[in-house]
């Protein structure tokens, strides 16, 4: 039986003697995909802190994702210069950074997932 790209592999369970759907019949509950604004099915992100040291790299992980259509990146400096450095690689989804917090709500606006990898390093 042909399977969606990305689903798992069909495992065997025990089915009740009344029940007629074997493992490759039942339908797989896929995410559904939403459309965005920019027309690509997908789901939109946010990561709140993209321009730190974790989340410089988890946006990059971020945009290698099939189900991601658009990533908004937010921190409070420097967050341009990230997404614009991300915007170079030839990547499927839309990045768009935003900074400071007159621009938070307007990168919230629409995300299905909100990432927050931000916080204050450790002191050794």
């Amino acid at each position: 039986a042909a399977r969606l790209p990305g689903a798992p592999p069909c495992q065997p369970r025990a089915c009740d003697q009344s029940e007629e759907r074997t493992c490759q019949q039942a339908p797989f509950n896929w995410p559904r995909a939403l459309s965005t604004a920019t027309g690509a099915m997908g789901y939109k992100v946010a990561i709140l802190g993209a321009a730190g040291g974790i989340g410089q790299p988890l946006s990059l992980l971020m945009t290698t994702n099939p189900l991601v259509s658009e990533l908004a990146i937010y921190d409070i400096a420097n967050t341009p210069g990230v997404a614009a450095d991300l915007g170079h690689i030839n990547v499927a989804p839309s990045i768009k950074g935003y900074a400071g917090a007159e621009q938070l709500g307007e990168c919230l606006k629409g995300a299905k997932l909100v990432i927050i990898p931000a916080g204050v390093p450790r002191k050794p």
